[in-house]
């Protein structure tokens, strides 16, 4: 049991890295003001490691989309990080550990609380049908956000 626990906290990544775009078209012939939003792709160029939300959502992202490549780069570069955040950040696909089953449902869930300026904690929501609560914690280094535990 512990070790599928395990397993869903390792495989988390919500939508995406950033905000959502808007766009507003009118149209001619009406009064109508049409307002699209779209999501950026996880392909974005946006540093995974510059807020909280951006590391947790990179690990949703990558259980969503199969793509694990940003995942090691979501550990502290010093090794700094409890066993489930160091098997996450090793991962070698998204199925491994059932990651991609346990974080693809998985979103924030509540306010990030941030001490000291250096730790972090991201109230989550995972597991195959989203509903386990759980918290991330992060920690800052050189200006740079990493997962530390949870």
């Amino acid at each position: 049991m512990k070790k599928k626990f395990i397993t869903a906290v390792i495989a988390f990544s919500l939508f995406s890295c950033g905000g959502s775009k808007k766009e507003e078209t009118t149209n001619p012939t009406t009064t109508e003001t049409k307002t699209e939003t779209t999501e950026p792709s996880a392909q974005t160029n946006v540093d995974v490691n510059s807020s909280p939300e951006s590391v947790v959502n990179s690990v949703f992202e990558a259980a969503k989309t199969g793509d694990i490549s940003n995942l090691s780069k979501l550990c502290a570069p010093n090794g700094e990080g409890d066993g489930d955040t160091k098997r996450l950040c090793a991962l070698k696909s998204a199925t491994e550990d059932d990651f991609d089953k346990y974080f693809k449902m998985g979103k924030i869930s509540g306010n990030v609380e941030i001490t000291d300026d250096t730790h972090a904690k991201v109230p989550i929501m995972f597991g195959p049908d989203g509903t386990k609560a759980e918290t991330m914690n992060l920690v800052k280094i050189d200006g740079k956000w990493y997962l530390s535990g949870f």
